[in-house]
């Protein structure tokens, strides 16, 4: 055993003897596992991982996952309920060669700072036989309710990937609300529409396609993202 493992091995101990104190809060995650921790605001917290964290954008919503030596963080994606909100794991940082700690960095969710909108997509309806020529034709169409958040942009590259006139309002969006992601709901296709109310004004909202995250622990975080065309008769 060499020198540093050796004092790996002793800080390790003496951080776990004292468990209690380090990691307070105790809960089982969605990956079934159940976890002593504790979280951090890089914003109010020291140490390389936590100043890197304060740059980034999203900074206020950023978390540090703290746990005793040895112990794994959850996966990428797995969460927990958090105060008033949710908290997701986003990534592992690097292990710690003085003390095996590993933290990860999280992402909380507060689903108080975003609006969803409630969405009735029409599916098509199961086969049935038509009387007069007995041929199987489509029934009657199925109501599939849904959430999405959605956010107007202005990008060009987006407004031309989409074909819109400059009638139309462009917005990308996210299924589900914020703190429970989903994927596109089964049944909604890429050319549905549903009516959509923006600004009191009636209109009708068309699927055009979807919109991959480049990090898809992103996915897992906030939903499937997709852009879709509003327009109003």
């Amino acid at each position: 055993m060499t020198r540093r493992e050796q004092v790996r091995d002793r800080v390790a101990g003496k951080l776990t003897s004292k468990a209690g104190l380090l990691c307070p809060f105790k809960k089982t995650w969605s990956d079934g596992v159940e976890r002593s921790f504790d979280v951090k605001d890089p914003n109010r917290t020291e140490g390389t991982l936590a100043r890197s964290l304060r740059a980034r954008p999203d900074g206020p919503d950023v978390r540090i996952l703290q746990l005793l030596p040895g112990v794994q963080p959850p996966p990428p994606g797995a969460h927990i309920s958090w105060e008033h909100g949710v908290l997701f794991v986003e990534r592992h940082a690097q292990t710690s060669s003085w003390s095996g700690r590993t933290p990860a960095v999280c992402r909380f969710v507060d689903p108080a700072r975003s609006l969803s909108y409630p969405l009735t997509f029409t599916a098509a309806g199961p086969l049935v036989q038509d009387p007069k020529t007995h041929n199987m034709v489509p029934g009657a169409g199925v109501p599939l309710p849904t959430l999405a958040r959605l956010e107007a942009t202005a990008d060009p590259q987006i407004r031309e990937a989409v074909g819109a006139d400059t009638a139309s309002v462009v917005l990308f969006g996210r299924w589900g609300p914020a703190g429970q992601p989903q994927a596109r709901p089964v049944g909604v296709r890429w050319g549905s529409k549903a009516p959509l109310t923006l600004q009191g004004q009636p209109g009708t909202l068309t699927v055009k396609l979807a919109w991959p995250d480049p990090d898809p622990v992103q996915t897992l975080i906030h939903g499937a993202a997709f852009i879709a065309v509003w327009s109003s008769p």
